[in-house]
């Protein structure tokens, strides 16, 4: 077992390479900005990426834990558009300003993916970085409004159908 996995059940993909999966779920592995590791000797010796998912008529972006880069327009050419863009919106920091989105930047991002909706993602449930766990939504509404960008925020473990309204109750600001 591999993380609790059968590691025959564990597809490994390059950036640009797909599969389809039983059922027609169709994912291929995107370049993303980032870096890895699980310990400080297996620093960068595996790839990192985000994930275009197809199923059915409906394209999905899911970014991850990435930074800002050119990789967006790239990826938003190639294989938008989208319906829906899973971007990371939080646990920034100058220290680390290449691995993860600043709000405005996840928006920026949704733009050169060529994106119908934005999900932030990565910012409500914990805190890493130096802002406040609600700082990242309360900034990104704004930036993504200049920009024409529709997004959904729904609680965390809410599910949401695509092609549905956005979902934009503000529950996350009682402090």
């Amino acid at each position: 077992m591999y993380w609790g996995f059968d590691p025959k059940k564990i597809i490994e993909l390059n950036w640009e390479q797909s599969v389809t999966l039983p059922g027609g779920l169709r994912v291929t592995a995107t370049p993303a900005q980032h870096r890895s590791n699980r310990s400080f000797s297996h620093d960068n010796k595996t790839l990192w990426a985000s994930y275009v998912i197809q199923a059915g008529h409906y394209r999905l972006f899911y970014g991850g834990d990435g930074g800002c880069s050119p990789n967006f327009k790239q990826i938003g050419r190639q294989y938008g558009p989208f319906d829906l863009a899973l971007l990371e919106c939080g646990q920034y920091s100058p220290n680390w300003p290449w691995t993860h989105l600043w709000y405005g930047q996840a928006a920026e991002a949704a733009v050169d993916l060529n994106a119908r909706l934005l999900q932030p993602i990565h910012w409500a449930k914990f805190v890493e970085a130096d802002q406040p766990w609600n700082e990242p939504i309360a900034k990104l509404l704004p930036a993504a409004e200049k920009l024409g960008v529709k997004v959904n925020v729904p609680r965390i473990g809410e599910p949401y159908t695509l092609g549905d309204l956005p979902m934009n109750a503000v529950w996350w600001d009682f402090e």
